[in-house]
């Protein structure tokens, strides 16, 4: 499936919200007396935190790991927990998930990346750079944050294979007022690639460098934007512990995002 959320507790049962392409497929396939279907959308059927909120008691935790949740998502889940005296934190480790699959998770994609001709992206890198750090002076920010594949595609003028039938590859990217790094699997930067990324001054980091970048950056006094719709909870938190205080990030919508 495409969409989803579950809950697993450790007395209260496990649930499954999800919404209508999929009732059927989950009726058929989840067993009714482990897992409840919570009709996403339907009248008087409690979201996931609402759900949990009503089944925890008061003074418990619900965890989730933050790398994939957005910002936005981590702070509706917490007030709904909150009204049932729940508390939500953020795991700091291995995906419980990914811990129990083990070896048999599938691998991450490994495919090449390649560079999307000019002709067809309209601008150069060089020209995205000017038009994102020109929004970005005028918010105030020092680092902007981009998570969304097809943004960081988008600013670098760059495709690649990782997700069927969507031309982008799994990354992350941090645009300062001058520097520009690309977080990406090394293995997947042809030579071609990392050529048309060097003559825009963009630099290309391991892909899992990219939360200890931004709060190294934050910690020197940067103002980081990160959208909270598509950042996650996890690069928020990254920012915070460099900051401060957190109350002077940026929000609303990232500029590569409206400048598409």
């Amino acid at each position: 499936g495409s969409a989803g959320v579950a809950a697993v507790t450790l007395k209260h049962g496990s649930a499954l919200s999800t919404d209508g392409r999929y009732f059927l497929q989950a009726e058929m396939q989840l067993d009714a007396a482990e897992w409840e279907l919570l009709r996403f959308g339907e009248k008087g059927v409690p979201t996931i935190g609402e759900w949990l909120a009503q089944k925890l008691e008061c003074g418990e935790s619900v965890g989730i790991d933050p790398a994939v949740h957005s910002v936005d998502n981590a702070v509706k889940l917490r007030k709904e927990l909150a009204a049932g005296g729940v508390e939500l934190r953020l795991l700091d480790g291995e995906n419980l998930v990914d811990a129990v699959l083990g070896d048999a998770r599938e691998p991450l994609p490994t495919a090449a990346m390649r560079v999307h001709a000019l002709e067809h992206a309209g601008l150069s890198v060089c020209e995205k750079l000017e038009l994102v750090r020109g929004e970005m002076r005028e918010e105030g920010a020092g680092v902007l944050l981009l998570s969304t594949l097809d943004e960081v595609a988008w600013m670098f003028n760059t495709r690649g294979q990782d997700v069927p039938h969507c031309p982008v590859t799994l990354s992350y990217a941090l645009i300062g007022l001058d520097f520009a790094r690309l977080f990406v699997d090394e293995g997947k930067v042809t030579a071609e690639v990392r050529a048309h990324l060097s003559d825009a001054s963009v630099e290309v980091h391991p892909y899992g460098a990219c939360a200890a970048q931004l709060q190294a950056l934050v910690a020197e006094g940067k103002r980081a934007w990160l959208d909270a719709a598509t950042g996650s909870a996890g690069m928020q938190a990254a920012a915070e512990a460099g900051a401060s205080t957190w109350s002077d990030g940026c929000g609303g919508d990232e500029p590569a995002a409206k400048k598409r």
